[in-house]
């Protein structure tokens, strides 16, 4: 009986493929970055790892930025329902045969804020407000000064109306 050496294996460093990114149960590309709108906030994600030694029993670790808690697990999918909007940096690595993690897939995405929530339409709302609180000033002060003229123009009719009435008495005595 011949002994034969053990060739040591090359172990293999595989990557986690992201395969699919479903936004509301609809596919979307996974090779571009994603901008997805303030409605678009359920995002699934399903990866895997080829290594044909594990035989489908490979550790997942995977975690979404800006959190940085890890989550492990033997599953392929990743399910994020609710998200805020916020840019997201969605990372995934498989446990290797030696046991150590291997290098993280990254897919980086952002669900955009609602109109409401942005800093131009904030803006354009306080302009708002500061023009009708303005063009209500004016409005008012225009209506005193009209009430002023108009007060002041009595005034000088009733000391014509005196002047008229006054005169005469003084003529006549």
């Amino acid at each position: 009986l011949v002994k034969m050496p053990r060739v040591a294996t090359k172990q293999t460093n595989a990557i986690p493929v992201i395969e699919s990114i479903k936004v509301d149960g609809t596919a979307q590309n996974t090779t571009a970055d994603g901008k997805f709108g303030y409605q678009q906030n359920n995002i699934s994600l399903t990866f895997f790892t080829l290594n044909f030694r594990q035989a489908g029993r490979i550790e997942y670790r995977y975690r979404l930025l800006p959190d940085a808690n890890w989550t492990t697990t033997t599953s392929l999918r990743a399910d994020y329902p609710s998200l805020p909007p916020d840019d997201y940096v969605f990372e995934v690595a498989s446990r290797q045969e030696d046991g150590s993690w291997g290098a993280a897939n990254v897919y980086r995405f952002s669900i955009q804020a609602p109109f409401w929530q942005t800093w131009w339409f904030i803006l354009l709302c306080i302009g708002i407000a500061l023009a009708t609180v303005y063009g209500i000033y004016t409005y008012r002060l225009r209506q005193i000064q009209k009430t002023n003229a108009i007060e002041k123009e009595i005034d000088a009719l009733k000391r014509s109306a005196l002047q008229a009435q006054m005169n005469p008495h003084f003529i006549f005595n």
